[in-house]
């Protein structure tokens, strides 16, 4: 069950990471409000826009079966 979980988060991050630049070059040229601008300590998934982002995130939940609270701290803001 683990192995599933990680590699699907692995394939969902490649995805992401491939088509990630050539979205957050189109949405720059747009003003789009870009992730790292908008939450703190994004690591990985810079450059891209808030809404590519949430999506991004609402997959990853989806995957794993857990909601926001399962990998994020609540009390965090």
């Amino acid at each position: 069950m683990r192995y599933i979980a990680f590699s699907a988060v692995g394939t969902a991050i490649l995805f992401l990471m491939s088509g990630a630049s050539a979205a957050g070059q189109s949405a720059q040229g747009q003003n789009a409000q870009l992730s790292e601008n908008v939450f703190k300590n994004v690591q990985v998934l810079r450059g891209i826009p808030v809404d590519q982002f949430m999506d991004t995130m609402g997959m990853f939940a989806a995957s794993l079966g857990y909601d926001c609270a399962s990998c994020h701290d609540q009390d965090m803001e």
